[in-house]
């Protein structure tokens, strides 16, 4: 028994351009009746390699690698494109997963944001790398690095921007900004992001804090002077630079109000406990 295009289409909860769309493709062969507009027609064969195409679909297979899953003959053929979308859908279920965890992780530091405004601990540093694209305002990309810096943005909310401020300029009351997209460790290995062009910065004790900054300029001094207080006080030998990574931003369109998380990198007994989120 034959079937019309709008059968079809109303049974399968699809357009009839749709069900063309696999006919022009070579998943579908329409037989023409013989009447004056030559309506197409479908058997039942057809419906049931149209639906086996949708689950195809679902899957993520392009049209051209459906039309050589339905018609293949060579079932070393089908197979490898079957493996190949399973790792492809390896991959994607771990960057959803990871971004799931990251998004927990922006809300509850969101939530305790002002909580934690301008508080002092002591904690461990998870170790990351950093691709540095911006230095005080100017862009220091070259375009060799443009196509692999692409695809960190892409990794995006794992990959998150970061700062990091000279400290020495800090205890003088000077500014030098490095911006940079940073990433964990341990969310690079699982994504396996290329971190050809990226700093490593090992895991290591450090002050931690939360800042507020608002408006386009950004003044570390002023944002970071109750930490360099903080050194001074508490006699803290710093050994290294302090970076940051925003969690929020928020209020563009008037004071663009910016949230970050800042490690200052110190010398401390190795007894001591720290943690990684707040």
């Amino acid at each position: 028994m034959s079937y019309r295009i709008g059968t079809i289409a109303r049974l399968l909860g699809m357009s009839a351009e749709g069900i063309r769309m696999y006919e022009r493709s070579g998943i579908l062969r329409a037989q023409r009746e013989k009447e004056e507009n030559e309506y197409r027609s479908f058997d039942h064969l057809d419906i049931t390699a149209l639906i086996r195409a949708r689950g195809y679909h679902y899957c993520g297979f392009t049209t051209r690698e459906i039309e050589t899953l339905i018609n293949s003959s060579d079932v070393g053929e089908v197979t490898e494109l079957y493996a190949r979308k399973e790792e492809e859908l390896r991959r994607e279920i771990i960057q959803k997963q990871l971004q799931m965890e990251c998004l927990e992780e922006f809300r509850r530091l969101t939530e305790n944001a002002e909580e934690q405004l301008f508080q002092i601990s002591r904690r461990q540093r998870p170790a990351l790398y950093r691709f540095e694209f911006i230095r005080d305002g100017v862009l220091i990309l070259g375009e060799d690095r443009e196509k692999v810096f692409r695809t960190w943005v892409r990794s995006t909310p794992m990959v998150f921007l970061s700062q990091m401020n000279s400290w020495e300029k800090l205890v003088r009351g000077e500014t030098q900004v490095t911006a940079a997209l940073g990433i964990f460790a341990e969310d690079a290995g699982k994504l396996g992001l290329d971190t050809a062009y990226a700093g490593y910065y090992e895991a290591c004790p450090c002050l931690y804090t939360v800042v507020r900054e608002q408006g386009n300029r950004f003044c570390p001094p002023m944002c970071l002077a109750h930490v360099v207080e903080y050194v001074r006080k508490h006699k803290i030998r710093v050994t290294g630079d302090p970076i940051a990574r925003t969690f929020l931003s928020m209020n563009k369109r008037e004071d663009y109000t910016r949230y970050r998380q800042v490690w200052l990198p110190i010398e401390t007994d190795k007894g001591q406990e720290s943690s990684r989120m707040p």
